[in-house]
C-alpha cells in the first residue's frame, strides 16, 4: 500500500495495529556486537569485578540487567564476562542475567543466540571454543551461557523495572533519548540497583548532572555506583503503568501538569486586568480550581502570612489564620457553584492591629473551556479603623458604630462556629479513612496470613517431594554401582579366562571378543561395532551368517569343527 501523504498514514497507523509495529521495529536502532569496546571489559574484569567478588556473598545470586540488548550479544558479553572470572577465582556463586530491548524480533534472536560466521573475527578463539557451539548457520551461544540469560521485551521508559540489582549496563541508549526521558531512565536505574551496585553506560554517555544519584567510579570507562538508599529530594520516580493493549505506553514527558486547557500567562493576565480595573485595582490573589495560586496583584502582604519550612502555593496555606478559613470556604464555594461570593466585613488581624475587609471571589469566564480560575479581591471595609481601639473604649461609640461593632462580632462567632464545626466534620472523615484503612490493612494482613500458610503446605510438599527424589537418586546410585561392579568382574572374566570367546549383537555385530580370539581371527578394539560379515576370517568355513541365523531361531547350539589356515583344528561352537 502506497500513501501519498503523511497525514493519511498517520490515519492508517490508527487502524493498523500491524503497520504500528512494523513502524516501531524500523524506528529501533539495532547496533551492537560482542565485547563492544574492548577496554572497557578489560577494566571490568581487571579492576571492579575482583572486589565486587570479594565483598559478596558467595551463595547469594549476582543479578545482572542488560538494558536495551538489542539481539543479545551486550547480555552475552556480561554472562561470560562474569563466568571468566568466577573460573578465575575459583568460585560458583550463581548469575542470573535480564536482558530487555524494546523490540520483539531482537528479543527473539537473543533468545535463539545463533550468529553468523563473522562471529569468528569478533571474539577470541579460546572464548568460541568454550562458550560456542558450531552450527549450519553459524555459531550459536553454548547452553550453558544461554541458561543464565533471562530475555524479556521492555520498555525501560515506561515499563516497571528490575530489582535489587548489582550490575545494570545500558550502553548507548541514552544518547537517543531527550532530557525528560534520560531523568526518567536514570530514575529507574537508580531505583533497580542495591546499594553500592554499578552503573555502566556507553562512551557517549555520562551522569554529569546527577551527582546526587551516583558517583563516578571511572569517568573514561563510564562507571558508577549508586549513592543513597532512596531517590534524592528533587526527584520522582517515572510514572509506571500498563496500557490496555499488548504494547507499553508512553508516559508524558512533560515535567509539569501537560494539560492543554492550562490558561496561557498572557491570555490570564488581560482577563485579570480586565476584573481588577473594573474594580478600581484592589489587591488580589488568582487561583486555579485546585485552590493554587497562580498570581499576586498588588500589595497583598497584610493578607498573606508565609510560614516557615517549605513554601507551598496552596491558598489555605499562604492566607493569615485570621481569615485563612473565611476565604478558603468562600473560594470553594465559588468553585463549586462557579458563582461570584462577596463575604464582609471580616477581621483580619496582623501585628497589634485589626483591620476590617470585604472579599471577593469572582470567576475568570473562558470561552475556551480552559482550567478554571478565580480572582480573590481584598477591600478595606473601615478605611483606617483600629479595632483594637475601638474595643478599648467602647463607651464612646456611637450607637450605630455599637450595633456594628455587635454584628462583626457575631459574624466572627459564627465563622469561628462554622470553623469549629468544619475541624469536627474533617476529623469524623479522617476517623472514616482511618477505620477503612485499618479494615483495609486487616483484610491484607489477613490475605498475608493465609498465603503464608499456603506457602508453608508448599514448601512442606516440595521437601517432601524432594525426599522422594533423594531416595530414588540413592537407589539409582546404589543399582549404577552395581551394575559398573557387575561390567568390571565381566571384564575381569573375559580377560582372564584362555578361550577364544566372541561376542555379537543381533545385527551379527561385534560386542567383544577375548584376547585369544584376537589372536585366533586377528580383530582389534577398533573391530568392534563392525559387522561380523566384514571380517575375514582365517577358518575353513564358508558363509557364517546362516549358522548364526540357525541358532537365534532355534535358541539351541550349534558345534562344528574347523580348520585355520595353518592346519590346526578347532572346535567351533555357536
Amino acid at each position: 500500500m502506497r500513501l501519498e501523504n503523511l497525514a493519511d498514514y498517520a490515519r492508517y497507523l490508527q487502524v493498523g495495529p500491524e503497520e504500528l509495529k512494523l513502524l516501531q521495529e524500523d524506528a529501533l536502532i539495532n547496533v551492537t556486537r560482542f565485547f563492544r569496546d574492548p577496554e572497557v571489559w578489560d577494566f571490568l574484569s581487571g579492576d571492579i569485578l575482583p572486589s565486587f567478588f570479594r565483598d559478596h556473598l558467595r551463595d547469594t545470586p549476582v543479578r545482572i540487567w542488560c538494558a536495551g540488548c538489542s539481539s543479545g550479544e551486550e547480555a552475552y558479553s556480561l554472562a561470560i564476562l562474569f563466568l571468566e572470572q568466577t573460573a578465575a577465582l575459583g568460585i560458583e556463586t550463581p548469575i542470573q542475567l535480564f536482558g530487555t530491548d524494546a523490540s520483539e524480533r531482537s528479543i527473539e534472536l537473543a533468545r535463539n543466540g545463533i550468529y553468523p560466521e563473522s562471529l569468528q573475527h569478533e571474539i577470541s578463539e579460546e572464548r568460541l571454543k568454550r562458550y560456542f557451539v558450531k552450527i549450519d548457520r553459524g555459531y550459536q551461544v553454548s547452553k550453558r551461557v544461554r541458561d543464565l540469560c533471562v530475555f524479556a521485551r521492555q520498555n525501560v521508559a515506561s515499563d516497571p523495572p528490575f530489582s535489587h540489582m548489582d550490575f545494570v549496563s545500558c550502553r548507548n541508549v541514552l544518547i537517543y533519548l531527550n532530557a525528560a526521558l534520560q531523568k526518567q531512565v536514570i530514575n529507574t536505574f537508580h531505583y533497580a540497583l542495591d546499594p553500592a551496585g554499578c552503573l555502566i553506560l556507553g562512551s557517549s554517555e555520562s551522569l554529569r548532572d546527577y551527582g546526587e544519584m551516583f558517583a563516578t567510579v571511572d569517568r573514561r570507562h563510564k562507571i558508577y555506583t549508586k549513592l543513597g538508599v532512596r531517590i534524592p529530594s528533587g526527584y520522582n520516580l517515572p510514572p509506571y503503568f500498563i496500557s490496555s493493549g499488548s504494547s507499553s505506553t508512553f508516559p508524558k514527558l512533560s515535567e509539569g501538569p501537560a494539560n492543554v486547557n492550562i490558561w496561557p500567562e498572557l491570555d490570564l493576565q488581560r482577563a485579570a486586568d480586565r476584573i481588577v480595573l473594573a474594580r478600581y485595582g484592589p489587591p488580589g490573589l488568582i487561583v486555579d480550581d485546585q485552590m493554587s495560586v497562580l498570581q499576586s496583584r498588588g500589595d497583598t502582604t497584610p493578607f498573606i502570612d508565609l510560614s516557615s519550612g517549605p513554601v507551598s502555593w496552596n491558598l489555605s496555606r499562604i492566607l493569615r489564620e485570621s481569615i485563612a478559613f473565611t476565604v478558603k470556604s468562600a473560594v470553594e464555594r465559588s468553585i463549586a457553584d462557579n458563582l461570584p461570593i462577596s463575604l464582609g466585613p471580616i477581621t483580619v488581624r496582623r501585628d497589634q492591629t485589626e483591620d476590617s475587609i470585604r472579599v471577593e471571589v469572582l470567576p475568570i469566564a473562558s470561552m475556551s473551556g480552559k482550567t478554571r480560575c478565580f480572582l480573590i479581591l481584598f477591600e478595606n471595609a473601615i478605611h483606617g479603623s483600629n479595632r483594637s481601639a475601638d474595643l478599648a473604649i467602647p463607651s464612646l461609640l456611637t450607637t450605630d458604630a455599637k450595633d456594628q461593632l455587635i454584628a462583626q462580632l457575631g459574624q466572627d462567632l459564627e465563622a469561628n462556629r462554622l470553623h469549629l464545626q468544619s475541624l469536627i466534620e474533617e476529623r469524623d472523615a479522617r476517623n472514616q479513612e482511618l477505620i477503612s484503612a485499618n479494615e483495609e490493612i486487616q483484610s491484607a494482613n489477613e490475605e498475608l496470613q493465609s498465603t503464608n500458610e499456603e506457602l508453608e503446605t508448599t514448601k512442606e510438599e516440595l521437601q517432601s517431594a524432594n525426599e522422594e527424589l533423594q531416595t530414588v537418586n540413592e537407589e539409582l546410585q546404589q543399582r549404577n554401582s552395581v551394575l559398573v561392579q557387575t561390567g568390571n568382574d565381566l571384564n575381569n572374566l573375559l580377560n582372564s579366562v584362555n578361550i577364544p570367546l566372541l561376542m555379537l549383537n543381533d545385527d551379527f555385530q561385534i560386542r567383544q571378543f577375548t584376547p585369544p580370539m584376537q589372536r585366533l581371527l586377528s580383530v582389534r578394539s577398533t573391530d568392534i561395532g563392525r559387522s561380523i560379515n566384514e571380517i575375514r576370517l582365517h577358518l575353513s568355513i564358508g558363509d557364517l551368517e546362516p549358522l548364526l541365523r540357525e541358532v537365534m531361531e532355534t535358541l539351541g547350539t550349534r558345534e562344528q569343527e574347523v580348520q585355520d589356515r595353518e592346519g590346526r583344528w578347532y572346535l567351533l561352537r555357536v
